[in-house]
């Protein structure tokens, strides 16, 4: 049998697609670039060797540049705009009118005074583009080179900025694997949808796909015999320009008709928007595209429009990827040495509705020519990107060859690579941490060196979801509604400020434990490298550390995630911050989370990674104290908010703790969380223990095991009720708590919940025969736990396991904020509610004057009669520069709404 890798290993790379880029002539990674200027001179080498279809490829992506330069509106005044568009309540809505209708104010401003040599240039290579275009449509069209010179040498003349702008990869041949032929299809249906000929067709093509789908299209339609043929393009929620308005009133004048372009919808809104302006000009319009599932599967919001559609199952990469296609492209690749006997697909080859690459694996007998030997060979076949957005996929595989699978090459948008079965994958097998961290880290630190950037492309990519962008959404959610306009106006320079790159580098971004496999020596090697920077779980950044913290911020891998630092340091790299750490984590959950925003699974990740933080900044140096007095304190509310979407420490809070322990207290945690949340908690702030689910279980880290303080009776109740819960529509329990049972049901948006009826409660509970449960309503769930269990009789078990000598330590402080805490305020010496506790509550106890996790430690410095943080005993070391503005940050909302743009201000400060 001949050995898979060395079969696909034969040839490593070699091939790219075909009158692409020729092996002998690929380009090296300095040739990568996709800025304006770089783009250029590929443009002429594509030119030189006469490749039709990257050189129309490379035009059509200058011209995107080009054309997003011309819309004047300021990008800032419109993201600010789509922010409060997306808020609710009237207020919102006007200032997102006011906004929008100041930005298209300044962008008609801005047109008046575009400079005439750019306009000048752009009209000349939108011409370009459509010459390139038609000689795709036909082949028998010369190659102009001629008038691709003229328009190049103009280059050089353009603004230096617009010349160092990257262009936006388009979905359509750069993620979901469209090809030339799709276009020629559509056109060919929409010639039987509507034959006259003479009718004035204006072709509008939705930036970015727009700007290769709408020149393809009219090509195909000039081919096909339409003689009055007009192409644009146009950004999404900008205003038109004055050329723009006019080309369309002419077309409507002619009683003409609008064809609008774009990639396969996803909800549709955006395409449905550019149709409406369209109609709005008086044009009949007609939809063409490409759908995700079969021919009639339009989305809802696009539903009971005119419209020209291409089922996935009709495309022109479903066909190259039956089984005979996919024989004849290997036997080709590994001729003369191999050649391909059989071939066969071990899926069932039905579409599949993904907005990703296509994925496709096989099995093929292969024989030698030379020995007549036979074997069998599995691959993986997948998208990789048209012509030179393919072919970059080739040529960081041979930078990089050590780290990614054998590859045999890239055709025509296909990338044909050895297959790996999943029982190989890193995150299902459990080896070594040390090494597996080594070899990410090696991989990430080779990747930078090879594929270098001269500056960081994602600084300037808003509403592109760069990594600071991302984290910015998160840490700004604290500001509530005014979160749109205090995002752009406070947070979104902090975070750029702690984000800024030195080495900014090509990021792979699919860097997940998923996506590694132990290959034939042991080593990992890496799959899906091609994944392009649009995919949709994926945040742009140029910044390496962004693509270690995304090998564990799902998984929260403490241990690999701290031998991945350490590794990346021993390669020559300065120590990475924890804020930056941290930021990168946040901004790779929240892309998870807008992906699956009813999975709970990124924000409760995103907590661990805040407590990881916490952790390092507050705690590492503390050496608790075994004996001293125990200070029950609640977590939400108390020590934790909410604000970001998840729960974390504040800087208030956390002070209050390490001053406690550094002064000698034991503070333990009295909460309805589940004991593994405790666990977390424990760990993360050095707590001596805790009370989890209202009393039902009690946690020390030296026990062996959290204790349960139920009976076996009372665990088959909780089970029942459970069981009787999940049986509801709509409700949803916590699999974590295993004692008491959490519910909740769904409120209308990501990470929204509210609590459960009393009446379908009642029903649920008589059902399981579980009258003797008590009901705790929070503000986004329901608790149920056995009648008897409270915190205090919790507490009181907690502090007899954290005894001494067998005396049991006095509770000398309590902080609580909700009825449940009564009872372990009435064992405290010290109790004290926050003042945002209700009535029922601040009469078991003493009110401070601020609320939330400040009158915690207000509290705090009440017991050690100074605030905390102040003394040499729990002061923390000095803080630079960059964990002074995080750590403002995270305190904006630590004492509520009071006091946030005092707050705010402490941010903005250099």
């Amino acid at each position: 049998m001949t050995p898979a890798r060395a079969v696909v290993g034969a040839r490593p790379g070699a091939d790219l697609d075909p009158g692409a880029t020729p092996s002998h002539e690929a380009p090296g990674a300095a040739g990568l670039r996709d800025d304006l200027e770089g783009l250029t001179l590929r443009l002429r080498a594509a030119i030189r060797r006469e490749n039709r279809l990257d050189a129309f490829l490379l035009a059509a992506g200058m011209l995107q540049i080009a054309e997003d330069a011309l819309d004047c509106e300021p990008e800032l005044l419109l993201h600010v705009a789509r922010r409060l568009g997306a808020a609710p309540g009237l207020g919102a809505r006007a200032a997102a009118a006011s906004a929008r209708m100041v930005a298209r104010a300044a962008g008609a401003i801005a047109e008046q005074h575009l400079d005439a040599e750019m306009r000048r240039w752009t009209a000349e290579l939108a011409a370009l583009v459509q010459v390139l275009a038609d000689g795709i449509a036909d082949p028998a069209r010369p190659m102009p080179a001629g008038n691709c010179d003229a328009v190049l040498d103009g280059v050089h003349r353009l603004p230096p900025t617009l010349r160092r702008t990257a262009m936006r990869r388009p979905a359509c041949f750069g993620i979901f694997d469209q090809h030339p032929d799709d276009v020629r299809e559509l056109t060919a249906r929409f010639a039987g949808f509507a034959p006259a000929r003479r009718r004035p067709l204006l072709v509008l093509g939705v930036r970015t796909s727009g700007s290769y789908l709408a020149p393809l299209t009219g090509a195909f339609l000039r081919a096909r015999g339409y003689a009055d043929v007009t192409v644009l393009t146009l950004r999404p929620g900008r205003r038109q320009r004055a050329g723009q308005r006019r080309v369309m009133q002419a077309v409507a004048r002619r009683g003409g008709l609008a064809l609008v372009c774009d990639d396969p919808p996803g909800s549709g809104k955006t395409v449905a928007g550019v149709a409406d302006r369209l109609a709005a000009r008086g044009l009949d319009v007609v939809l063409l595209l490409a759908v995700f599932g079969p021919s009639r599967a339009l989305p809802r919001d696009l539903a009971g429009r005119s419209a020209v559609l291409l089922g996935q199952a009709d495309w022109a990469v479903t066909a190259r990827l039956a089984p005979a296609a996919v024989s004849a492209t290997v036997a080709d690749l590994l001729a003369p040495a191999m050649e391909v006997v059989a071939c066969e697909r071990l899926d069932d080859g039905a579409p599949r509705r993904v907005r990703r690459h296509v994925r496709a694996a096989y099995r093929l007998t292969v024989r030698d020519r030379g020995h007549r030997d036979t074997g069998e060979v599995r691959i993986a076949v997948e998208g990789a990107g048209l012509g030179h957005l393919g072919a970059d996929a080739a040529v960081v595989h041979r930078e990089l060859e050590p780290y990614l699978a054998p590859l045999l090459g890239v055709r025509d948008g296909l990338l044909y690579r050895e297959w790996l079965p999943d029982r190989a994958r890193a995150d299902r097998l459990t080896p070594d941490p040390a090494r597996t961290a080594q070899r990410l880290a090696g991989y990430v630190d080779a990747r930078a060196r090879a594929l270098p950037l001269s500056s960081d492309r994602s600084t300037g990519a808003r509403g592109e979801r760069p990594a600071w962008e991302a984290a910015s959404l998160v840490l700004s959610r604290a500001f509530g509604r005014a979160q749109p306009a205090a995002r752009v106006l406070v947070v979104d320079p902090a975070v750029q400020g702690l984000l800024r790159v030195q080495r900014p580098s090509r990021v792979d971004g699919s860097m997940e434990l998923s996506r590694w496999f132990a290959a034939g020596a042991g080593d990992l090697v890496k799959v899906g490298w091609a994944e392009p920077d649009g995919a949709s779980w994926r945040v742009a950044s140029c910044d390496p550390v962004s693509d270690l913290a995304q090998v564990t911020a799902g998984s929260q891998d403490r241990v690999l995630g701290r031998l991945l630092l350490e590794a990346y340091n021993l390669l020559g790299h300065e120590p990475i911050e924890a804020e930056r750490w941290l930021l990168h984590e946040l901004a790779h959950l929240w892309s998870r989370e807008r992906a699956a925003p009813d999975d709970p699974a990124p924000r409760r990740a995103a907590a661990v990674a805040m407590q990881a933080y916490m952790h390092e900044v507050y705690f590492t140096d503390l050496e608790p104290d075994g004996n001293g007095p125990l200070c029950a304190l609640d977590v939400d509310g108390v020590l934790e908010l909410g604000v970001l979407g998840f729960p974390a420490l504040t800087p208030a809070a956390a002070r209050a703790l390490r001053a406690l322990t550094a002064h000698g207290h034991r503070p333990v945690l009295a909460t309805g969380r589940s004991e593994q949340e405790v666990i977390e908690r424990c760990a993360a702030y050095r707590l001596a223990g805790g009370v989890a689910e209202y009393g039902a279980v009690v946690h020390a880290p030296g026990a062996v095991a959290p204790r349960s303080l139920l009976s076996g009776g009372q665990m088959a109740t909780m089970e029942r009720v459970r069981e009787a819960l999940r049986g509801l529509d709509g409700v949803h329990t916590d699999p974590r708590q295993r004692h008491a049972v959490r519910a909740w049901r769904n409120d209308g948006g990501p990470g929204l919940t509210r609590p459960l009826d009393d009446a379908e409660l009642t029903t649920a509970l008589t059902r399981a025969g579980a009258t003797q449960t008590r009901r705790i309503h929070g503000d986004a769930q329901t608790d149920l736990v056995p009648l008897g269990v409270d915190k205090g009789a919790g507490m009181r078990a907690l502090a007899a396991l954290l005894g001494s000598g067998g005396e049991t330590p006095p509770v000398v402080l309590a902080v609580g904020d909700g009825l449940p805490d009564v009872p372990v305020l009435d064992l405290a010496a010290r109790p004290y509610a926050p003042a945002h506790a209700g009535h029922a509550v601040r009469r078991h106890a003493r009110t401070t004057r601020r609320p939330y996790t400040a009158g915690f430690a207000e509290a705090v410095g009440e017991l050690l009669v100074h605030a905390p943080g102040t003394c040499a005993r729990c002061r923390i070391p000095e803080a630079t520069s960059g964990r002074s503005l995080m750590l403002a940050l995270l305190a904006l909302r630590e004492a509520g709404l009071r006091g946030l743009p005092r707050r705010a201000l402490r941010v903005t400060r250099p």
